[in-house]
């Protein structure tokens, strides 16, 4: 594991958290849903009303705990980032902050900075090739144990 993996990590987790995040409400609303037709239709033949809502509750528990995983090595990845990114110089330094931390997108970034799409593009690249040079120990020795032990999957 190295800087760029945990950069790139870190730039996923958002829309995995979001997706995630998505998931949980819709479930709830399926469950809601489902529990007020069955108490006023009084269930169905598959089955009896009361494992159908507890398949449901099932499904948020699990959906909870996957969102609080990800959340948990979310916090680890954007320490290590902010660690890394203040190693590096700048513009690459603010580029690869806005890119892989905030999840900016590069013509986003180029109207932020006023700079080109095209130099944002080459500012990354420079970020990334210094990230690269970051040692793998450094890059361990900012994590904690679990998440070593899980590729940061939680517990």
């Amino acid at each position: 594991m190295n800087a760029v993996d945990i950069l790139n990590r870190c730039r996923s987790a958002i829309a995995e958290i979001r997706r995630l995040e998505e998931r949980k409400a819709r479930l709830i609303e399926c469950a809601t849903s489902a529990t007020a037709k069955i108490n006023t239709t009084g269930g169905s033949r598959s089955g009896s009303p009361s494992d159908k809502v507890s398949a449901f509750a099932v499904d948020i528990d699990e959906c909870e705990r996957e969102l609080a995983d990800r959340r948990r090595a979310y916090d680890v990845e954007l320490l290590a980032a902010c660690k890394f990114v203040d190693m590096l110089a700048e513009p690459e330094c603010g580029v690869i902050y806005r890119y892989y931390v905030q999840g900016q997108t590069i013509n986003g970034i180029a109207r932020a900075l006023n700079y080109s799409p095209s130099y944002v593009k080459q500012k990354k690249r420079d970020g990334l090739t210094a990230a690269e040079a970051i040692p793998a120990d450094m890059v361990l020795d900012l994590l904690p144990e679990w998440y070593k032990a899980t590729d940061g999957k939680g517990v």
